[in-house]
């Protein structure tokens, strides 16, 4: 059995600028100034285009990120990923491990920091489900988390539509619901949904559409 965390797509920005930040001049006033590459520490992409636009009414210029991309370097998608493993019971150092044999690099005070900054005005309790972490190496795509004294497998998939899940492959039937309650308001804090497969579920989970593998545990 399988339990899936889906992630909605991030979208704390838009390409487009509305208005200016600085005098409230509104897009006719806007010009498009740059289009710069960005590099970003991401789980689909590496590199993406910030605009940056110029209002004509102040002289103000200003950048517009991509959605769920800001000024630091690691995007949110990331940041949301790591928050939710910290919840289900990896300790920082275990959350960069997990994260590296993702093929992402945070180190273990960045983890601390971001789970600290997510936390700090959501107050959750978390829940020590997966114990140690066994990975394959760097970028192997290769993870496995213990779970009640014994290994399961832990990946990451992307849909076209911008969502990602993280999911917990090889539980046991009678696992999967009682699992997928305790994960649920955890899963909530960094906007995710809890969703659980059976075997024959797999091809076509409920609700979404066909996803591509990220990495393959």
């Amino acid at each position: 059995m399988r339990l899936r965390l889906v992630f909605s797509r991030s979208s704390d920005s838009s390409s487009c600028a509305a208005i200016c930040p600085k005098c409230g001049g509104d897009r006719q006033e806007i010009k498009l100034w740059q289009v710069v590459e960005k590099h970003v520490n991401d789980i689909v992409c590496q590199e993406v285009k910030v605009y940056r636009y110029m209002c004509q009414q102040c002289g103000h210029t200003f950048r517009v990120y991509p959605p769920g991309i800001s000024r630091a370097h690691t995007s949110q998608r990331v940041l949301r990923t790591a928050v939710l493993l910290y919840l289900m019971g990896l300790g920082y150092g275990g959350v960069a491990r997990a994260l590296e044999a993702l093929g992402i690099y945070m180190c273990k005070s960045q983890v601390y920091s971001t789970v600290r900054e997510t936390l700090s005005n959501r107050p959750c309790r978390r829940v020590r489900l997966f114990g140690r972490v066994r990975s394959h190496g760097p970028c192997s795509g290769k993870l496995e988390v213990q779970y009640r004294g014994r290994w399961v497998c832990l990946t990451m998939n992307v849909h076209s539509t911008g969502e990602w899940a993280l999911e917990v492959d090889g539980l046991l039937p009678e696992e999967g619901a009682v699992l997928a309650q305790t994960l649920s308001p955890l899963a909530s804090t960094v906007g995710a949904v809890v969703r659980v497969e059976g075997e024959d579920e797999r091809a076509h989970p409920p609700g979404v559409a066909q996803w591509n593998d990220r990495c393959v545990g």
